[in-house]
C-alpha cells in the first residue's frame, strides 16, 4: 500500500497492491471455528463429560467400576466381534451380557443426556429437548 500526493479534491489517493492482500488473506486460517462455534463445541463436550461422570459414579456406587471402564469406550462405537470377545473375556461375561449391559449404558447415557439438556432449558418439553440434541450433535459433527 502506498500513499500517493494529494489530487482532485486535496486527498491522498490509496493504491492496493491486489496481490499483496491476496497473498495475506491466503496466510489467514481457513477453518469455520468462530468463537462461537468453539464455544459451542466445548460446552457439548462439557455437557457429554458430565453425563460420563454421572454415569462412572452410578457404576462405582453399584460395585461396577471396571464394568464401566471397559464399556465407556464401547458407548458410541458397534465393537467387532473379536474386541466384544475380548472385553467380555476380560470382564468374564458372555457376549450376550456384554450386548445386554452396553444396552443398558447406551440407555442411561442417553437419559442422563436428555436430564442434562433439560436442565439447560426453560421450556423442557420433548420438542425443545430435541431440538437441542440435534443442535448438539451437528454441532459435534455426529
Amino acid at each position: 500500500m502506498s500513499l500517493r500526493p494529494a489530487v482532485g479534491g486535496g486527498r491522498p489517493v490509496l493504491s492496493i497492491d491486489a496481490r499483496d492482500a491476496e497473498g495475506r488473506l491466503l496466510r489467514e486460517p481457513s477453518h469455520n471455528r468462530t468463537p462461537e462455534r468453539m464455544f459451542e463445541r466445548d460446552w457439548a463436550l462439557a455437557l457429554i463429560a458430565r453425563v460420563f461422570d454421572g454415569l462412572e459414579r452410578h457404576y462405582g456406587d453399584t460395585g461396577q467400576p471396571e464394568l464401566f471402564r471397559r464399556l465407556k469406550p464401547l458407548v458410541s462405537s458397534r465393537p467387532d466381534a473379536a474386541t466384544r470377545a475380548a472385553v467380555a473375556g476380560e470382564l468374564g461375561i458372555t457376549e450376550g451380557n456384554l450386548r445386554v449391559a452396553r444396552h443398558r449404558l447406551r440407555a442411561r447415557f442417553a437419559a442422563g443426556l436428555r436430564a442434562e439438556v433439560a436442565a439447560t432449558l426453560r421450556d423442557a418439553g420433548d420438542e425443545a429437548i430435541e431440538g437441542e440434541l440435534r443442535a448438539l450433535f451437528a454441532v459435534l459433527g455426529a
